[in-house]
Parts: C-alpha cells; sequence; structure tokens
C-alpha cells in the first residue's frame, strides 16, 4: 500500500484535486506507483494533507475517469493494470499540442522537427520529474 505523502499547497493557483491527481499520476509514471499498488483512503489522505476528504473524492473520482485508478467499494482504491491513458486524456494533450504545433509550423518546422523538439522537452520533463521525487 502506498503510504507516501502527497502534498497540497493551499498556495498554489492549481486547485487541491488537481494537485493530488499530478503527483498520483507522476508517480505512475515513474514507476514509484506499480499496477495494483493501492493508496491511502480518502479519509486518510484527507487527513495527511489537511483537506476536506470531497477533495480527496474529486481527485479519485478524475484518476478513475483517466483509467489511472480503479476504486473498489468497500476495498480500496488501487492503481489500474495496464494503466494507459484513457481516449479523453489523449483527446486533452492532444488539444494543449494545437497551440505549439501552430507555433511551429509558423516558424518553418517541418513535422519532423516539431516531433524532435516534443521529444527533447518530453524527456527533460522526466529529468525533472525523477529529481522532483527523489529530492
Amino acid at each position: 500500500m502506498s503510504r507516501a505523502p502527497f502534498k497540497a499547497d493551499p498556495t498554489s493557483p492549481t486547485p487541491i484535486f488537481l494537485q493530488i491527481v499530478d503527483q498520483v499520476k507522476l508517480r505512475v509514471a515513474t514507476g514509484e506507483l506499480k499496477p495494483g499498488d493501492s493508496l491511502m483512503t480518502v479519509r486518510e489522505l484527507a487527513e495527511a494533507c489537511a483537506v476536506n476528504p470531497n477533495t480527496i473524492a474529486r481527485a479519485y473520482r478524475e484518476l478513475e475517469k483517466d483509467g489511472v485508478l480503479t476504486l473498489i467499494q468497500g476495498s480500496g482504491s488501487f492503481i489500474s493494470f495496464g494503466s494507459k491513458p484513457s481516449a479523453r486524456t489523449v483527446r486533452r494533450v492532444e488539444g494543449l499540442l494545437q497551440s505549439p504545433a501552430v507555433e511551429a509550423r509558423l516558424a518553418g518546422l517541418d513535422g519532423r522537427q516539431f516531433a524532435g523538439l516534443a521529444r527533447k522537452s518530453f524527456a527533460q520533463t522526466q529529468r525533472l520529474e525523477k529529481r522532483k521525487l527523489a529530492g
């Protein structure tokens, strides 16, 4: 069971439920959380983060919608097996990439160059996330 604390920053402009969602996704992406791992109960995590349990419940529902968590009534919340991005998540990321793609086209880059920049940026993000988890 994952008992590693998640952090909620009430001064952040990011809503707390999204902070929790992002932290869970990061830990899944880096392998810290693996399929079948259980998370703290809503009540436990709410107490650990000093937030309203409804905030944690909302985060868990979002993670379930995104295919990251499986919620089993009476048993807990588990990282999904074969966890992969949901169609909803893929559409959201695709929408986020529209603006950079337009900028790249306007700058004269071709698809291969844009894809190379995206891969480089993705790799940098992974390195930063790993450092953040280690530190």
